[in-house]
């Protein structure tokens, strides 16, 4: 066993996801190198999560339908941002300029059950509300031509059909951060980067949901491994 959790599969995807931006970059360093999922994780051991992966997409296309009668302009759907190892694919790119001078900015589109939807709410703040999901924003906004410089996020309450909006400008330190993450995930090491700080057990928050918590903490990948 400990033999297989050491052991990359013969032809990993060698892809950093910038949807991964802000995540545990130790479990990006898996992924990246095509190690196998604890037993029973991912999303062919779970049909549900393919469902509301499913989903999301339908709820996308609404929300882009109901810009477009609302008069906005949306284009580049399901773009290919970036290039060789770190790449993403952005919701698409929206007109604020409504009919005047073009203003163009990212479109992200997310959804929500109503708790967490009433959470956003209350912060008033999307990054606050999933940094993760801010920091793909990031990454994406960093690999878009320069006069594209804030994005606008659409949540959509999957209970209420309410709406939630926010426009967030571009934190080019922020991005510059990611790509040292990307630079660990995709670095030609033998070995992981360190856990971080916030990683304190197994069983922590942080940790314990991880679809690599038994390879990351059973030790084995802490040595030298040959790819």
């Amino acid at each position: 066993q400990m033999q297989k959790d050491r052991r990359a599969v013969s032809d990993p995807p060698r892809v950093d996801r910038m949807s991964a931006s802000g995540r545990c970059y130790r479990e990006r360093w898996f992924t990246f190198r095509g190690f196998e999922m604890d037993p029973g994780k991912g999303f062919s051991h779970n049909p549900k999560l393919v469902r509301v992966f499913r989903l999301g997409h339908a709820i996308e296309d609404e929300v882009v339908a109901l810009l477009e009668l609302a008069g906005f302009e949306v284009k580049d759907q399901q773009l290919e941002l970036g290039s060789g190892e770190w790449l993403g694919h952005i919701d698409g790119l929206i007109d604020m300029g409504r009919g005047g001078i073009p203003d163009w900015c990212l479109l992200e589109v997310k959804s929500a059950k109503a708790s967490r939807f009433d959470l956003l709410c209350e912060l008033d703040s999307y990054e606050a509300w999933s940094p993760n999901y801010g920091a793909q924003i990031h990454a994406y906004l960093h690999h878009l031509p320069p006069s594209i410089t804030d994005a606008v996020v659409i949540v959509y309450n999957k209970d209420t059909s309410e709406i939630y909006e926010e426009r967030i400008l571009f934190d080019y330190e922020q991005a510059k951060t990611l790509k040292r993450e990307n630079d660990l995930v995709t670095a030609p090491s033998k070995m992981p980067p360190i856990r971080p700080s916030v990683a304190k057990s197994q069983y922590c928050a942080f940790c314990k949901w991880c679809d690599f918590n038994q390879s990351c903490w059973g030790g084995a990948v802490d040595v030298e491994f040959d790819e």
